[in-house]
């Protein structure tokens, strides 16, 4: 795990830290801001923007070879109603580095793999009311798109 001794300031350096080359994921984090707290008053979603920026833009310079892809503004998201920004970014950071399988956002081929085999699982989740949804998402952390993203539920009902 993260040494925190080692690392203090580690997020608000890198958060700070002008990059010099472009990635198309900076303008799709944009696109996505908005999109995250669907349903939210204003007010929430006013709260925690700035915050979400922050940490999506920190992970992608942190991981560029990984990238940001659509879904991950909805764990950050739900991270940051919970955690204060930095904390959020650590434990996203955990989650896609160290829970994940290393390959997992390559091609989007193991997120294509996971949705299709939670689906069953996602719909038992939803017809028992939700209420076991917190340990379908600790207990898969592969399931967290799926567990966060309102839009792919829909897509699978």
């Amino acid at each position: 795990l993260i040494d925190q001794e080692m690392n203090t300031n580690y997020y608000f350096i890198l958060r700070d830290h002008n990059i010099d080359y472009p990635n198309p994921c900076f303008n799709q984090i944009e696109l996505d801001l908005k999109r995250t707290f669907p349903g939210d008053p204003q007010e929430i979603v006013d709260k925690y923007i700035g915050s979400l920026r922050n940490v999506l833009n920190t992970f992608l310079k942190r991981n560029p070879t990984i990238g940001y892809c659509q879904g991950m503004n909805f764990i950050v998201g739900n991270l940051l109603k919970h955690l204060n920004e930095e904390e959020s970014f650590w434990v996203f950071v955990q989650i896609v580095e160290n829970m994940l399988p290393i390959d997992y956002y390559s091609h989007m081929l193991g997120i294509l793999t996971d949705q299709g085999s939670s689906i069953t699982t996602d719909k038992e989740v939803s017809e028992t009311g939700g209420s076991h949804a917190k340990s379908l998402v600790l207990a898969r952390p592969d399931c967290f798109l799926m567990a966060c993203d309102p839009v792919l539920q829909q897509r699978q009902s």
